[in-house]
Formats: C-alpha cells, sequence, structure tokens
C-alpha cells in the first residue's frame, strides 16, 4: 500500500510526518459499523501523525559505591513541588449501623410448616459467605394489610403469605414452585 505523506524537518532534527488513507471496509472483511440507526459509509478515512526525534546522548553510568547506599531521590520535579497542597477532605460521617432484623417464628416443632419458616430465615441456603435469606428481600404478612412491617420496613420482594396457595409461581413462568421454564432465575 502507497501512502502519500507530508514531512515537516524542525529546527531541534525532530521530523514529523503526516498523512491521509482510505480503508475500504471490504477489502479487509471488515464489518460497517452501525448504531441504531446510524450506518457509516463504506470506506474509513485513516489519519495519522508520526513525530521522529533524535535519541537523547547516553549517561555515563553512576559510580557503584552509590547504588549501594540506596536509590536516590527523584531531581525532576513532582506533583508536591510543583504545584501547592490541596484543601485536605472532609472526613465521611459514621455510617449508621443497619438495623439487626428480627426473627419471629410463627411455627415450632419438626412440622413442615416449621421447616419450611427455618429455611426461610436461613442465609446458609445460599452457600458459603452468604449473608442474606429469603426473609432480606420477602415478607411474610399479608400484602393487604399494608406493606410495612413490624421492623419498620418494607421488602422489596413479594409477600411470601399464602405463597403455597397460589395458582402459579415465578412471575408466572411455572405452574410449580420449582425452578421456572426460562433460563432465568428469579425470586417470585
Amino acid at each position: 500500500m502507497k501512502v502519500p505523506v507530508k514531512l515537516k524537518m524542525e529546527a531541534d532534527r525532530k521530523l514529523w510526518v503526516t498523512g491521509t488513507l482510505e480503508v475500504p471496509f471490504a477489502d479487509y472483511n471488515i464489518t460497517r459499523p452501525q448504531r441504531l440507526f446510524i450506518k457509516l459509509g463504506d470506506v474509513a478515512d485513516v489519519t495519522f501523525e508520526v513525530l521522529f526525534a533524535p535519541q537523547a546522548e547516553a549517561k555515563a553510568p553512576e559510580p557503584v559505591a552509590a547504588a549501594a547506599e540506596g536509590p536516590k531521590p527523584p531531581t525532576a520535579p513532582t506533583v508536591a513541588t510543583v504545584l501547592p497542597a490541596g484543601p485536605k477532605p472532609k472526613p465521611r460521617p459514621p455510617r449508621k449501623p443497619k438495623p439487626v432484623l428480627t426473627i419471629t417464628y410463627l411455627f415450632t416443632g419438626d412440622e413442615a410448616k416449621a421447616k419450611g419458616e427455618r429455611m426461610f430465615h436461613s442465609a446458609e441456603l445460599g452457600g458459603a459467605g452468604n449473608k442474606l435469606s429469603c426473609g432480606h428481600c420477602h415478607a411474610k404478612i399479608d400484602e393487604r394489610q399494608g406493606l410495612l412491617q413490624k421492623d419498620g420496613s418494607a421488602r422489596v420482594g413479594s409477600s411470601m403469605f399464602n405463597a403455597a396457595q397460589r395458582p402459579k409461581f415465578w412471575g408466572g413462568f411455572a405452574p410449580t414452585v420449582g425452578r421456572p421454564r426460562t433460563s432465568a432465575r428469579r425470586c417470585t
């Protein structure tokens, strides 16, 4: 490929090379870029600018004894020497502790209802390192009486109250409590 270029030599022996070339997408098997309703043309215009500068003269190596003393501080200006010190940021106020969820169990013993309620409040279902349970997002109250719970919060997930009596589950994607028929895993 031949590309016409412009050369410019400066007094300090720096050489600038600039040029422009056209790249047809079809010649290089490039798919023509497009976003929504906007399509680019069939050719991309490429502009380049290159600077060739002479190599700085090599400095003599430092004596070995100086290297044994440890690293020397930088001699070039640093940000601290050039700019004045900025204002110190204000300390952040301490975070309010999150309220502890109080768990009230409605069922006791080894009944299926009691086991299900313990599972609802167990963070161990999520695996190692999990600290959340179903009860962190879902309520177990009747939403028809209001969303605010006794602990003063309203949960973002649908209530689990009377969930076993629902005609369909997983947002309507499944007829049973098992996994939904879609590949996405969601809560109710």
